[in-house]
């Protein structure tokens, strides 16, 4: 999902943005299916603070979410909400929420019985 953000004050703003899923196992911290890319380059996680965004400046950022593979057919709901990071405590200026569906599932096994026909060349033989 590709999101602009505008600071329509007069002073600089701070925002926070936050995703999830409601599918706990797709939040697993050690292997998250959501990242947010923003202009703060440190963080990327599902919780992401906005370096100040200036006076009437645009800033823009993307949140994606990986289905995992093998996931179950399921519905889920994928939600993306940006609060205030700054002094004001404003709480939660937006939000988006989407349904989700994985409606099919695939798999597929590869095995051989050909024999390995790999050749050997040692030092010296041509």
């Amino acid at each position: 999902m590709y999101c602009v953000v505008t600071n329509n004050g007069y002073q600089a703003a701070q925002v926070r943005i936050k995703s999830n899923v409601s599918n706990a196992s797709w939040m697993n911290p050690s292997l998250p299916m959501i990242r947010i890319d923003s202009a703060n380059p440190n963080q990327h996680g599902v919780d992401v603070i906005i370096p100040p965004i200036p006076a009437g400046n645009t800033t823009e950022m993307w949140i994606n979410l990986s289905i995992p593979a093998g996931s179950d057919v399921q519905q889920q709901v994928w939600q993306v909400w940006w609060e205030d990071a700054g002094g004001t405590q404003l709480g939660e200026m937006g939000r988006v929420t989407a349904d989700l569906a994985v409606t099919e599932q695939y798999g597929v096994q590869l095995s051989s019985t050909a024999p390995l026909m790999a050749g050997s060349v040692l030092p010296g033989n041509r």
